[in-house]
This record gives structure tokens, C-alpha cells and sequence, in this order.
């Protein structure tokens, strides 16, 4: 059974799974945001939030700095606002870390260090982040998922090269073997 979900959920086109995602992070947010202890802030404004936040998610493999991009800015609009996106909820860090992953699994070059800086800004300014321990944790949580989603791209990559190889030498083999038969033929 759980064979079958995945096969399912691969075969989902990627924007879909995305939309999907970001639908789940939403929700889970706005179910988060009623639940959690408030300390003074408001639950609309943050359920709010949580659900435009969620959606820089829905495009973030096909247009991963618009997602990053996006995200920044929610928390930058919320920031002043009163929420409590980043002091109490935990579905705001799974989608950052989400977002790192991402950025690591997707983007390459130049466009890495910048969407992670932006994603740090982002920690650093409206995280909380108050001690140079916490300097620390927020490199570690963001470089984490960035270098996960790094090995996993590479991994992708050396995959598909060695499918490519094989099936060049698989075609190669065929074509000796044809050639020998038709060179024996013509003995």
C-alpha cells in the first residue's frame, strides 16, 4: 500500500505536488496558530501570515529566488505586525528549512549564496536571534537542509549520468552484435 502512495505521488506533476504542499503548510498553520499559546499576540493576523507564507511553497522548484523572494517579504510585512510567526510557531521553521533544502536541491551557483542570505537576514532579524549561540544554531539551521538538498542533487545527477551511460552502452553492444551478424552473413 504505502508502495503504491509513492509511486502515485511521484507520477504527480510537480507544480501540483507543490500547490499541494503549500496548501498542507497553510493549513497546518492556521490549525497551529489557534492552538498555540498566543502571549498577547493576535491568532488572525498570525493565521494570516502563516497562510501567505505558505504560499511562496506552491513555486518554489520552478522559480526558487521568486519563492525565497516571497517568503522574505511575507516575514518582512509580518515582522512589525502582531503576530507570532517565529516565537512560537513551528510550521514557519519547517517551511524555511523547507526553503533551504530547496535552494540546495535546486539553484545553482551564485543564486545559492544569495537565496541563503536572504533566508539568514530573515532568521537573524525576525528569529529571535539575541546570543552568539544563537548565531550558531541559525547558520547550522539553515546550512543543514542547504547541504542535504546539495547531496541530494549531486546524487540525482550522478543517477541520471550513469542511466545515460548505460543506456549508450547498451545501444553500443546492440550495434557490435548487429554488425558481427551481418559481417558473418557476408562471410
Amino acid at each position: 500500500m504505502l508502495r503504491h502512495v509513492y509511486t502515485r505521488a511521484r507520477e504527480l506533476d510537480e507544480f501540483k505536488a507543490d500547490a499541494m504542499l503549500a496548501t498542507a503548510f497553510a493549513l497546518a498553520g492556521i490549525v497551529e496558530s489557534l492552538l498555540v499559546k498566543t502571549g498577547g499576540h493576535s491568532r488572525l493576523l498570525t493565521a494570516l501570515a502563516m497562510t501567505a507564507l505558505s504560499v511562496p511553497l506552491a513555486w518554489r522548484r520552478r522559480n526558487t529566488l521568486g519563492a525565497v523572494v516571497g517568503f522574505v517579504a511575507v516575514v518582512v510585512a509580518a515582522g512589525p505586525l502582531n503576530t507570532f510567526l517565529f516565537s512560537k510557531l513551528t510550521c514557519s521553521f519547517l517551511a524555511l528549512i523547507l526553503l533551504a533544502y530547496t535552494v540546495g536541491r535546486h539553484e545553482v551557483g551564485w543564486r545559492i549564496w544569495l537565496e541563503l542570505a536572504l533566508l539568514a537576514a530573515t532568521v537573524f532579524v525576525y528569529g529571535g536571534i539575541s546570543r552568539p549561540t544563537d548565531l550558531l544554531w541559525g547558520t547550522i539551521f539553515l546550512g543543514g537542509p542547504a547541504l542535504t538538498g546539495r547531496a541530494i542533487r549531486s546524487r540525482a545527477l550522478y543517477q541520471r549520468e550513469m542511466r545515460e551511460k548505460t543506456t549508450r552502452l547498451q545501444t553500443e553492444r546492440e550495434l557490435r552484435a548487429r554488425r558481427a551478424v551481418e559481417d558473418e552473413r557476408a562471410r
